[in-house]
C-alpha cells in the first residue's frame, strides 16, 4: 500500500524514484505470491521502457515461477538481447530455470553464451559459468586465472573456494 501511494503522488511522471519503487512494489507482490501482479509491473515499467533488460528478466523470473514456462522464455531471450554481455543475468537466468525444474534448459543458455562470448569474457566469468555447467575443474582453471589477474578481488576467491569444495579439495 505504501508503495502505491507513493507512486501515485508523483505528478511529474516516470523519474528513477518512480522506477526504483516499480521495482519493489514487484518485487513485494512476488514475495507474497501475487505473480499476475508483479508481472503487471513489470510490464509496465517495459512499456515506459522497452530497453530495461532487467524488467524483461525479472518478469521472466515470475512468469516462470507462475508456470508460463514459454512466456518466461520469451522475456529471458529479449533480456539477453538487450544485454548481451550481462553474464549476471545468464548466471540468474540458468538459476530461474534450475529452481523450476528446468536445469538442463537453463545449462543451454550458459553453454551457448560461453561458446560465443568465450573469446572476450573474463576469466572470472568463463569459470562462473563453468560452475554452473557442473564443469569443477575448468571452472578452477579459470578462477585460477583470474585471482593471478585480480588476487584482491573477494568474488574471485568466493567463487575459487566453492569450485574446489565441489571438487573435494578442501585444502
Amino acid at each position: 500500500d505504501a508503495f502505491l501511494k507513493a507512486i501515485a503522488y508523483n505528478k511529474t511522471g516516470p523519474d528513477s524514484v518512480t522506477y526504483d519503487m516499480n521495482y519493489y512494489l514487484a518485487t513485494a507482490y512476488y514475495k507474497t505470491s501475487q505473480y499476475k501482479k508483479a508481472i503487471n509491473v513489470y510490464s509496465s515499467i517495459i512499456a515506459l521502457k522497452p530497453k530495461e533488460a532487467d524488467a524483461y528478466y525479472l518478469r521472466g523470473s515470475v512468469e516462470l515461477d507462475d508456470g508460463s514456462h514459454d512466456a518466461a522464455v520469451a522475456d529471458f531471450e529479449k533480456a539477453m538481447d538487450i544485454a548481451k554481455t550481462d553474464y549476471d543475468m545468464y548466471i540468474h537466468i540458468y538459476q530461474s530455470f534450475e529452481k523450476n525444474n528446468y536445469a538442463e534448459e537453463g545449462k543451454g543458455y550458459l553453454k551457448n553464451v560461453l561458446d560465443h562470448d568465450s573469446a572476450t569474457m573474463s576469466n572470472y566469468n568463463k569459470g562462473r559459468i563453468h560452475y554452473y555447467l557442473q564443469d569443477y575443474d575448468n571452472a578452477r582453471n579459470e578462477l585460477e586465472e583470474a585471482r593471478t589477474e585480480a588476487a584482491k578481488d573477494a568474488n574471485v576467491i568466493l567463487m575459487l573456494g566453492k569450485t574446489y569444495e565441489k571438487l573435494g579439495d578442501y585444502n
